[in-house]
């Protein structure tokens, strides 16, 4: 789940909002303040990211992200408070040392794990289909 497909997201739905006369003082249409906003307030928040997707959809009468996607979103972001851990390597955080001096042994489910982002990820990106159809249907 790239930040940049949110943030993409956001900026096309807020493109479209812009071009269908709407106007919303809690989320900026103006794309310099939006980007402004994205880099330097929401940055790697994914969670801010979701919300503001959901704003944007809803204000143009789509339906929100289906519920596992802010939910597995929310499990990365347990993980991942910064959201720069999966993203950068260097970032990754500093397991704490097991009693005995020894590494902790963390389990993950890679395969399950590489579904999930999958799925999430084809969500996210037919979102970019939807919003095409109504711009589509806009300019007719």
């Amino acid at each position: 789940m790239p930040l940049s497909c949110h943030s993409s997201l956001i900026r096309y739905a807020c493109r479209l909002r812009g071009k269908t006369g709407h106007v919303d003082t809690a989320h900026p249409l103006d794309l310099e303040e939006l980007n402004r906003r994205l880099r330097h307030k929401i940055s790697h928040n994914l969670t801010a990211l979701v919300i503001g997707l959901d704003a944007h959809l809803a204000a143009l009468d789509l339906d929100p992200l289906d519920p596992e996607t802010p939910q597995h979103i929310e499990a990365v972001v347990e993980v991942d408070e910064k959201g720069m851990s999966f993203r950068y390597a260097s970032q990754l955080p500093t397991a704490p040392q097991r009693s005995d001096g020894g590494h902790p042994q963390i389990r993950l489910d890679f395969p399950s794990l590489r579904q999930t982002f999958a799925t999430r990820y084809e969500t996210l990106t037919g979102l970019f289909t939807v919003l095409e159809l109504r711009e589509d249907a806009f300019d007719f």
